[in-house]
């Protein structure tokens, strides 16, 4: 094997890598953790739904200062002192015995946890010829699959055992680990020769927001990978032991599959392309065919049928992360130039909309029961419809909509 091609393994792959396996673990557990939590603190949907919340808040808040801190500090003391953040947080939220202090030190999380993903671009970036860009990140984003994966089944066998206030001291430990390790063993940073201040980066994300091609993209990205966030975040956990009728651990395992479903759906961004290519397709379209059938399992989700198979499970969550395909979309259109900035755009009304789906979703799971009188279950699908129907709005937007000018 090459030796640069193994130090790049050993110095930035796999110590980003794992960074980008923690901050999965973190933005998935409460879908396991949410029920242990509201028992032992006596909270309801409601509350555990903005506890949970503000954990995407902050991260999305966060993006917009957080490219001018990657370029001035570089990825590796960015994420090393980001991960020391969350390290604490973590333990402190284990800590934690009210509505107040569980999301404050959630947001913290949420700010902790903020720059793995861009860190570890930014890391692969400095060390690779740029073809190979998109080929380390996806391993990075397997890295995350596995991530989710680790926060279902295994999670919630630990939680049993140890209860959930020690899981969050482990995933603190965790964290703190892999701090060292980026630390100890990453020596690579570069620091860009262009500063821009924050108010010129500000100014920059506002040029984005009035384009119209961002516009035609972006919808479909918001809510489709928001909603599927702010799902597989927090409330496919509940929705199994509610709506489908699961045990916790039962549930646990269903999430299990979708954890698996995504890593294949991570790992295939790079074969959409070439489906999109051998058929005379335009990357577009594949989006829409796979969103197409992501929103129509929901349906079938939403009307409970066949959700006892694992594999209505597995399609949910692999046709979910064709939606990414976008960003490469968004990437190609805006160039090497700003390309950067509209990915942070994207990326900040992603999260906030994933932390609106949260919030609101635990709104109407506590307060349609007492309005209509009907089951807690009807409650969990009028919010899940709620979000398709946004869905699906995007998608024929998606479809139909053109900017006046091509670069617009």
């Amino acid at each position: 094997m090459n030796k640069n091609y193994t130090n790049l393994w050993i110095t930035t792959i796999i110590p980003f890598g794992l960074g980008y396996f923690i901050n999965m673990v973190f933005r998935s557990v409460n879908a396991v953790l949410s029920h242990p939590i509201m028992e032992d603190l006596s909270l309801n949907h409601l509350q555990i739904g903005f506890i949970t919340s503000t954990f995407v808040l902050a991260f999305a808040i966060f993006q917009i200062p957080l490219g001018l801190i990657v370029d001035s500090w570089g990825a590796r003391k960015t994420q090393v002192s980001l991960f020391i953040i969350a390290a604490v947080a973590s333990v402190l939220f284990g800590l934690s015995s009210s509505e107040t202090w569980l999301s404050i030190t959630r947001a913290l999380l949420g700010i902790g946890m903020a720059g793995s993903f861009i860190c570890a671009v930014k890391a692969i970036t400095d060390r690779v010829e740029s073809e190979k860009i998109p080929y380390y990140t996806g391993i990075i984003l397997a890295f995350g699959g596995v991530g989710a994966l680790l926060a279902t089944t295994p999670a919630k066998l630990f939680q049993i055992d140890f209860g959930w206030r020690n899981l969050c001291y482990l995933l603190g430990l965790m964290t703190f680990l892999i701090a060292v390790l980026i630390f100890v063993i990453n020596k690579d940073d570069k620091v860009g020769n262009e500063k821009e201040s924050l108010s010129g980066n500000v100014k920059g994300l506002i040029s984005i927001y009035k384009n119209g091609f961002f516009w035609r993209i972006s919808p479909l990205l918001i809510f489709s990978l928001g909603g599927f966030i702010a799902m597989q975040g927090l409330w496919l956990g509940p929705w199994l032991h509610r709506v489908v009728d699961l045990t916790h651990l039962q549930s646990a395992n269903y999430l299990l599959v979708i954890a698996v479903s995504m890593i294949f759906g991570f790992l295939s961004g790079g074969l959409f392309s070439k489906i999109a290519s051998r058929l005379g397709l335009s990357l577009a379209t594949i989006v829409v065919i796979g969103i197409g059938i992501h929103i129509l399992t929901q349906f079938v989700i939403i009307l409970n049928i066949l959700t006892l198979h694992y594999l209505i499970w597995f399609i949910f969550g692999y046709f979910a992360q064709v939606t990414l395909v976008n960003y490469s979309i968004l990437a190609q259109h805006f160039g090497p130039k700003i390309s950067g900035r509209a990915l942070t755009a994207a990326n900040i009304l992603v999260f906030l909309f994933a932390f609106v789906v949260q919030y609101l979703f635990g709104v109407v799971v506590h307060y349609w029961p007492r309005m209509t009188g009907s089951d807690i279950a009807e409650g969990f699908k009028v919010g899940l419809s709620a979000l398709v129907a946004l869905e699906l709005i995007a998608l024929i937007w998606y479809v139909v909509y053109r900017p006046s000018s091509p670069k617009s």
